[in-house]
């Protein structure tokens, strides 16, 4: 699954139009359906981290399609220890606040890494 089509799923499952998605990340319709048809074959920084924060998910997740997709927010801790009871066992908030933490951590890191990458390939495209 490329890129476009995680993003396009992803919207679609938000119950998001592409009109609004575009309104959300200030950019025109037509270049939403660029995307995620994969005619857009380069992005700017900015508009990866835009796109991964509209749509609550991972940047890693959304370039490969691995690790976490969606990023757990401090207010949504207790709704998420309720669904996974079962599954969590004996983990206590505390440590799901730290796995967080570190989750953002690295989040943070790998949009350095990617603005530094994409700015040395020079892949900025305007918009």
């Amino acid at each position: 699954m490329s890129i476009g089509h995680r993003i396009r799923a992803t919207r679609e499952e938000q119950g998001l139009s592409q009109t609004e998605f575009s309104k959300r990340l200030n950019i025109n319709q037509i270049e939403i359906s660029r995307i995620e048809r994969g005619r857009r074959k380069s992005f700017t920084p900015d508009l990866i981290i835009k796109i991964s924060n509209v749509l609550n998910v991972h940047i890693e997740w959304l370039f490969t399609g691995k690790g976490a997709k969606k990023i757990l927010y401090p207010e949504q801790v207790e709704e998420f220890l309720a669904q996974h009871e079962e599954e969590l066992g004996k983990m206590t908030k505390e440590d799901l606040l730290l796995q967080q933490e570190q989750a953002r951590a690295h989040l943070k890191k790998l949009e350095r890494q990617l603005k530094s990458i994409l700015q040395r390939i020079n892949l900025d495209s305007s918009l």
